[in-house]
């Protein structure tokens, strides 16, 4: 968690309403923060007391804003990110859980998985779709098809659109 603000040099804890978050660095403009999960309102600002290890201490009243980092999206479960192989006529697994949030340790998560299989909304983070569903967009051929993720944080924060692609190939040949 980052708490972009100013006014605190790193304090030793810094306590939010009675709870307390420890820091794990300085960056321009703000402290980077351990804290319990639940503990920051998206977006609002906080009142910041820190205590410092001479005994002394600082409130700042709403000087800190919780921002959220955007989730990040990994359409293609192996490395290297090569895309999917099926046979013609084969259903396909879609596979998001490398898909991961930097906001996992204060509580925030994924919450939405929205795929695009060849331009057709495709909802979960590990999809099965049928061979007959493949038709229906239109993966009735042999052919390299396009595929996209975008991922949804716990506060409703998306990442960047990630693509890939299903290469379907003769059935023995995969």
């Amino acid at each position: 968690v980052r708490l972009e603000g100013q006014g605190l040099d790193p304090p030793i804890a810094i306590r939010f309403g009675g709870r307390t978050a420890f820091p794990v660095g300085s960056v321009p403009g703000g402290i980077d923060v351990i804290a319990p999960p639940g503990l920051f309102p998206p977006s609002s600002p906080v009142d910041v007391t820190a205590n410092r290890p001479e005994g002394t201490s600082s409130t700042l009243a709403g000087s800190y804003t919780y921002t959220d980092d955007p989730p990040v999206a990994d359409p293609d479960p192996d490395d290297p990110d090569d895309g999917y192989v099926i046979a013609l006529g084969s259903s396909l697994t879609l596979d998001g859980r490398r898909s991961r949030d930097p906001n996992e340790a204060v509580g925030d998560f994924i919450a939405r998985y929205e795929w695009r299989v060849n331009g057709s909304l495709v909802l979960g983070g590990n999809p099965g779709i049928s061979a007959a569903t493949l038709a229906s967009f239109g993966i009735s051929l042999e052919g390299i098809y396009p595929i996209t993720l975008l991922v949804e944080d716990s506060l409703g924060l998306q990442s960047v659109v990630a693509a890939t692609s299903v290469r379907v190939v003769r059935p023995g040949s995969v």
